[in-house]
């Protein structure tokens, strides 16, 4: 209990809308009518600037690039203004992530392996991440939303072409319609209903060394490719001037300020194009980032990281690991970087098997987070297995859910029975 705190901030319930991605070939009405049915649904809050409820869209920066984007119908301006457009119409908040980890459709800057494939240049080694100081790029990221899947190889995170082209995304595509949006709301007085901008997520830097008892789903999948069981990172470390003669004394700290200092150089250039720092939130995986977890050593990717001077924390908060009794970690965390605001810029209360491994029920998890000084819970149902997807949209969607929302919204009034 001391760890609660109030706030006069707005506090903002982002519920994941599937319809959303319509915006990107600018249909409207479906998003349209599925906020006005799920308004009708919670309820409308008595006071829109302490509570309210929005939706959410992605901005997937590197894939939907104008000069790259293989969807030429895509398009980021149009999606974000139809964002901010229909947050206006229905009085519910828009909150948005851009994504700063897909860029499979960029092999003109990782393709340094294959002659017959687009974007060829043994060059681009220099973008992707080394197993070793001798410069062995390893060929893949590897990821498990509820399935393993192989990607693109891992972004170097300080490459200068990379971050090159990363000041060329925020400048150009990323910032101006997003600044476009927030001047409109500002004109009509409805600064409020922007819940925030999400940077990143989940950054890693991952160690291969140990998948075989962190995630065998993964380690099978890297065994069908023979990709190298190695830690990764050696890359960005030798641009910061570590080498074979000169190695990091802690490799895991080394490797937790590259993605820091990754997902930091995305917010201060977002701020520089005007974004506000207040309206930023980074998104670490809390529950695999809790120092002594099994997997902090794999993602490299410690909760300290989420605090940087250009933007707000934002954590996973999935009730799983660390975080499966209570939040007493990044409470802790939060006080010792004096309390500032923060979100769950990834959640649900459920996580699991039939909703049942990990769950919490709705109204204690909302309390661990709104009582204890954050802003915005992102809710997420999005997975690549049924089952995980089934757990999620049960955490966020079931009637105790839909409940403790409407509670939520209208403090002291019941909900339907």
């Amino acid at each position: 209990s001391k760890y609660r705190r109030q706030t006069q901030e707005t506090q903002y319930l982002i519920l994941p809308i599937h319809q959303v991605g319509h915006l990107y070939g600018g249909q409207t009405a479906p998003v349209d009518q599925t906020i006005k049915d799920t308004a009708e649904t919670l309820g409308q809050a008595r006071n829109l600037k302490k509570r309210n409820w929005g939706f959410h869209l992605i901005i997937p920066a590197w894939k939907l690039d104008p000069q790259h984007c293989v969807n030429k119908r895509a398009d980021i301006a149009r999606a974000v203004r139809g964002a901010f457009d229909l947050a206006i119409r229905n009085n519910v908040a828009i909150h948005f992530t851009v994504e700063t980890h897909e860029w499979g459709n960029r092999p003109d800057l990782w393709n340094y392996a294959d002659k017959d494939k687009p974007g060829y240049d043994p060059k681009n080694k220099a973008n992707v991440e080394w197993i070793d100081f001798d410069g062995t790029p390893h060929p893949h990221r590897y990821r498990d939303w509820g399935t393993a899947e192989r990607m693109a190889p891992v972004i170097c995170y300080n490459s200068p072409n990379v971050l090159k082209e990363i000041s060329r995304l925020i400048n150009k595509v990323v910032a101006p319609p997003l600044k476009e949006g927030l001047e409109k709301l500002k004109l009509q007085g409805k600064e409020h209903l922007l819940s925030g901008i999400t940077v990143g997520a989940e950054p890693s830097l991952p160690n291969y060394e140990n998948i075989d008892k962190i995630n065998p789903k993964i380690a099978k999948v890297m065994d069908e490719d023979k990709s190298p069981k190695a830690r990764l990172g050696y890359n960005a470390l030798t641009n910061m001037g570590y080498s074979k003669d000169n190695p990091p004394t802690d490799f895991g700290k080394a490797l937790a300020k590259i993605n820091e200092d990754y997902i930091t150089y995305w917010c201060r250039k977002l701020a520089e194009a005007g974004i506000p720092t207040s309206k930023m939130y980074t998104h670490i995986a809390a529950g695999a980032g809790v120092i002594g977890s099994p997997t902090v050593g794999f993602t490299n990717a410690p909760i300290e990281i989420a605090f940087n001077d250009y933007s707000r924390p934002g954590w996973t908060t999935y009730p799983v690991g660390p975080l499966r009794n209570d939040f007493e970690a990044l409470y802790k965390e939060l006080e010792r970087h004096g309390n500032p605001h923060w979100a769950s810029t990834e959640a649900s209360p459920t996580m699991g098997p039939s909703g049942g491994k990990y769950a919490l029920t709705t109204k204690d998890y909302l309390a661990r987070h709104f009582d204890y000084g954050a802003t915005v819970i992102v809710f997420n149902t999005g997975a690549t297995s049924e089952e995980l997807s089934k757990s999620l949209t049960e955490g966020v969607w079931s009637q105790h859910a839909v409940n403790a929302y409407r509670t939520f919204l209208n403090p002291g009034k019941s909900p339907p029975e």
